[in-house]
């Protein structure tokens, strides 16, 4: 047999591309499964029989569970990438702001739903995914940071302002609102005219839609 060195490298690229897909196979069932029945309850057997390949083949890319979960995040994330919100704040205005934030958060929950509802149930039960999950919980916190700027209150109406735009920018509770058949443009109405409330402001028209609330 001729030396690793020495061989075509055709088919040292074919063996690459080999390994590449099943990599990639690995990875993808994973995903599946962490979207149906959750990260927690997601086993390297059941991973191994729909990816089509042996127990010791996935433990051979991925020889522990944290480098199984990282390689899933960033794939995930990489084929789902969530809301550009660093250009929210070319918009000067909050309440602007938040009209054109939140219609985008929410079109981006109800995409990756099966993947975040599971994910987020098993994050007290599964201590690796806290790990994995400190780059989207730093993202939260950005988002919060974003959409908290601007407003001129202070005091007790500051802190109602800050839970308001914590829970308006909660996936729990787009998923509440949801599951009564609400679209997202009724959702975001529904979460603004909250967060406007608690900053103090009588009325205002949603920018998108046209549509009038009195509070």
């Amino acid at each position: 047999m001729q030396p690793v060195s020495e061989q075509p490298r055709s088919q040292i690229g074919k063996r690459q591309q080999n390994k590449s897909r099943v990599r990639e196979r690995i990875v993808d069932a994973a995903i599946e499964l962490h979207c149906s029945v959750g990260p927690a309850r997601t086993t390297v057997s059941d991973i191994a029989r729909r990816a089509g390949v042996q127990r010791l083949t996935v433990y051979r890319y991925f020889p522990d569970e944290l480098s199984l979960l990282g390689a899933c995040s960033g794939t995930y994330r990489m084929r789902n990438p969530p809301p550009d919100i660093e250009a929210w704040m070319e918009i000067a205005d909050p309440v602007e702001r938040l009209e054109a934030a939140l219609p985008e958060l929410l079109r981006y929950y109800r995409r990756t739903a099966p993947m975040l509802s599971r994910a987020l149930r098993d994050l007290s039960v599964a201590p690796l995914l806290r790990e994995i999950a400190g780059p989207r919980l730093q993202w939260a916190a950005r988002v919060h940071q974003l959409l908290e700027a601007g407003w001129n209150v202070r005091g007790k109406r500051r802190r109602l302002l800050r839970a308001a735009i914590a829970l308006a920018t909660d996936f729990h509770a787009w998923e509440s609102l949801a599951a009564n058949d609400l679209d997202d443009l009724d959702i975001a109405a529904v979460l603004t005219g909250m967060v406007i409330a608690m900053a103090g402001s009588k009325s205002y028209k949603l920018a998108k839609t046209g549509r009038k609330f009195h509070l």
